[in-house]
């Protein structure tokens, strides 16, 4: 296994062993955009290329749909920020302008069903010029518009053992954390394994057992949990031109990162995939 795994820049491709709970392979998908196996500057090992390589072109097009998902996801908080704060619209304007994003919405999740299959960055050129203002919205946060942009967005395969003890200690399959990036993307399984902490009551709550999905034959739900980072918090706060105060006179919290885990006792083994939107 450790010819399939690499450390580039602090960077970690590829296979590692983060406990005794879980073994990890971590994919950056970027370069196979840019110029797959070929590319001098390709990092990214992958175990199966010498058959025919099927974990590594699914693993681009998952990649390129939850990156897909994830930028919509950004565009819309921007624009709920805005209108939240009235800039630029008129507080008589604000119900009409929930019914607008609310359409933008259903156009943009239409449109990426039936665009994703198709390598970022084909695009016609007004598409880049739009990324391109957006991108000078934001500020100082770069969000990746694209797949080819996004070398250090990662798309982690979780493979947690399902065994509550490893050598007669206790496992932690994963503790309570926050992640660093803007907005992270967790598949749900028919393993329920998640867990995100709700800030009203301070419980934590199990997406996959409160959510009504469909199971499909590889054990994944038809459904994914996207999640605040921490990088969101800055990328509101340029949205909102400062960084806000709320009642107390603290910066605001609203996008806090959300606090998450994986529970100690699974049912089977949990194979999880997560997809993190980072900004640089």
């Amino acid at each position: 296994t450790q010819k399939y795994r690499m450390i580039a820049d602090g960077d970690l491709f590829g296979y590692n062993v983060p406990s005794a709970a879980k073994v990890l392979f971590r994919a950056i998908c970027s370069d196979e955009i840019m110029g797959g196996s070929s590319s001098s500057s390709q990092k990214q090992p992958w175990p199966d290329d010498m058959d025919g390589g099927e974990l590594r072109c699914a693993s681009v097009d998952v990649a390129s749909r939850l990156h897909t998902l994830l930028v919509g996801c950004v565009d819309e908080v921007m624009l709920i920020t805005k209108e939240c704060m009235g800039i630029g619209s008129s507080s008589s304007g604000k119900s009409e302008g929930r019914m607008r994003q609310a359409q933008r919405k259903r156009k943009r999740v239409s449109s990426s069903a039936t665009t994703c299959n198709a390598i970022p960055g084909n695009k016609k050129k007004e598409n880049s010029q739009d990324s391109t203002k957006k991108d000078a919205a934001i500020g100082t946060i770069h969000v990746p518009r694209t797949l080819e942009e996004a070398k250090y967005c990662p798309l982690d395969y979780f493979l947690y053992h399902g065994k509550s003890i490893v050598n007669d200690k206790p496992v932690i399959n994963c503790s309570e954390h926050i992640d660093r990036g803007i907005l992270i993307c967790v598949s749900l399984t028919g393993v329920p394994g998640l867990e995100v902490l709700c800030r009203s009551t301070q419980q934590f709550l199990c997406p996959e057992t409160l959510s009504k999905s469909t199971l499909r034959e590889s054990g994944f739900s038809d459904l994914v949990c996207v999640m605040a980072g921490d990088q969101l918090r800055k990328v509101a706060n340029v949205a909102m031109d400062t960084d806000s105060l709320n009642d107390k006179g603290d910066k605001s919290d609203t996008f806090s990162a959300c606090v998450h885990r994986v529970k100690d006792k699974l049912e089977h083994v949990r194979l999880s995939i997560t997809y993190e939107l980072r900004g640089t």
